[in-house]
């Protein structure tokens, strides 16, 4: 008979204290899964799979990006219930807090209005998998919105009716204009 219950742990010799300490009329399992240790063994031995992450990822490559990229993707399929196709699906991995995967689609192009007032303000603007990246100085990194959204067009009409006058303006805009 299977046990009632599975306990999962990311260390060999925590699971084999586990097992040796577990009471006797205790119906579970104790299972070792080093996530980290065989995610990147598994993507060490697909490249392909390093470039399809990649390549769905708003941010810039790199190994703690596809592991984050993964466990997204990992937790949108476990949370699935909705309709069974890609774009669906792909469009639900992308709602996942980060931002940090893209949706599938076209690049987004930032209205020239928008990019050439903050292009004045002195920050460097890139559009990555229809995020805009920043930066300026010391500081760095993605919007909290997707290009084409409803946040992103509040975004660019606050930069286009208020004329933020510095970059720490924009990037508080940045995670979200209320």
């Amino acid at each position: 008979m299977a046990a009632a219950y599975e306990l999962v742990v990311a260390r060999e010799d925590l699971r084999d204290a586990l097992v040796a300490a577990r009471p006797d009329d205790l119906d579970v399992e104790v299972v070792r899964f080093a996530f980290d240790a065989e995610l990147d063994s598994l993507l060490a031995a697909n490249p392909s799979l390093v470039a399809a992450i990649d390549s769905i990822s708003i941010q810039l490559p790199r190994p703690s990006v596809r592991r984050q990229v993964f466990k997204a993707i990992l937790a949108a399929w476990v949370s699935w219930t909705g309709d069974p196709s890609l774009a669906a699906f792909a469009l639900h991995a992308a709602e996942a807090p980060g931002p940090v995967v893209a949706v599938l689609g076209p690049e987004y192009d930032l209205p020239a209005e928008v990019a050439e007032h903050l292009a004045a303000l002195g920050m460097d603007i890139k559009i990555r998998n229809k995020h805009l990246y920043y930066r300026f100085g010391g500081l760095s990194g993605y919007s909290a919105f997707r290009g084409g959204s409803p946040e992103s067009a509040a975004f660019e009409r606050y930069v286009v009716e208020r004329r933020p006058a510095d970059v720490y303006e924009v990037v508080v805009a940045l995670r979200g204009v209320s």
